[in-house]
């Protein structure tokens, strides 16, 4: 790969414990048509094969001597970039062979600070089917106020004038926060559809849940620093209406259990079905999601809310 400093591209990827998925991306960056770019990889300290792995390919390698989250870990690889342009990739993502060609080209233009690009599923799972098209902008090169951090590069002078990722997001909305920045200092930021990379959203339900509340806690930090409120009618739906349908089963439940009150218990089941089904529909018809997928998101919003009281009450600190 040429080494020209002037015109280089810097691919930033971090690893903890993937090695197999680290080896399949590598060597998707090693089938780009792109040549003129470095590949920089922020290890938090794996234990299983990376080290050995990536004694195979012409890459930097640069140690975390902590975990301190996504943001510190992409700060350092910043930090120990040369090119001009950074870019990051998700160490489980494929890029295809003209992502990196297409991802960096409209930096052609001096406005924009920013480009994101498409990210498709890997396997058809129905979490994937469900959840990943949210990271689709559509089929034209367009701005954007969003980003997906698997599949995304900023002009670096752009951010050092932003001041880096903030630290104190150890997990997800931090490129969020971090474009919102760089839109308040006159930065242009850029969808393209063209620069694809394949990324699965979640392989689990459990990792589902798990995302989910993260992100809220991430969401509650960003929302307290920039000022932006998620809808007070949503919230509503999926902290009160919620629990309240809970606790209205499980007193009917007991109710039955005691052999008291029956036809309550039978009253409170039908009343939190007709919740269930009726916030289902809406969400369906408000989303590209199936019956399946609205159902799963009644509980992952609530998950998600959950997330965002727990950083209210806990705030993120560095």
């Amino acid at each position: 790969m040429s080494r020209n400093v002037s015109s280089l591209i810097s691919v930033i990827i971090i690893t903890y414990n993937r090695c197999r998925e680290l080896e399949r991306c590598l060597d998707s960056l090693m089938a780009q048509k792109n040549t003129n770019f470095e590949i920089v990889v922020v290890d938090g300290g794996s234990t299983d094969c990376t080290i050995d792995l990536i004694k195979q390919y012409p890459i930097k390698f640069v140690r975390e001597s902590k975990r301190s989250g996504i943001s510190a870990a992409r700060n350092l690889g910043i930090s120990n970039s040369k090119g001009g342009i950074v870019v990051f990739l998700d160490d489980d993502a494929i890029a295809e062979k003209d992502w990196l060609k297409s991802l960096v080209k409209p930096f052609e233009d001096e406005r924009i600070a920013g480009v994101s690009g498409k990210v498709i599923p890997i396997t058809n799972t129905l979490f994937n089917r469900e959840f990943a098209p949210d990271y689709d902008q559509g089929p034209d090169i367009k701005e954007t106020k969003y980003f997906v951090g698997c599949n995304m590069a900023f002009r670096k002078s752009a951010l050092i004038e932003a001041g880096y990722f903030d630290t104190k997001i150890k997990y997800g909305h931090d490129e969020n926060e971090l474009c919102s920045r760089l839109l308040s200092a006159g930065y242009l930021l850029v969808y393209t559809p063209y620069a694809v990379a394949h990324h699965d959203y979640v392989p689990s339900f459990s990792a589902l849940l798990r995302k989910k509340f993260k992100l809220g806690k991430s969401r509650a930090y960003l929302e307290k620093k920039l000022g932006h409120h998620s809808d007070s009618k949503k919230r509503i739906i999926y902290i009160i209406l919620i629990p309240v349908a809970i606790v209205v089963l499980s007193l009917g439940a007991v109710s039955f259990y005691l052999s008291m009150f029956k036809p309550y218990f039978w009253c409170s089941v039908f009343l939190t079905i007709c919740y269930v089904v009726l916030l289902t529909a809406v969400i369906k018809y408000r989303s590209k999601k199936s019956i399946i997928g609205a159902f799963l998101t009644i509980f992952t919003e609530f998950v998600r809310e959950l997330g965002k009281i727990y950083g209210r009450l806990f705030p993120l600190t560095d």
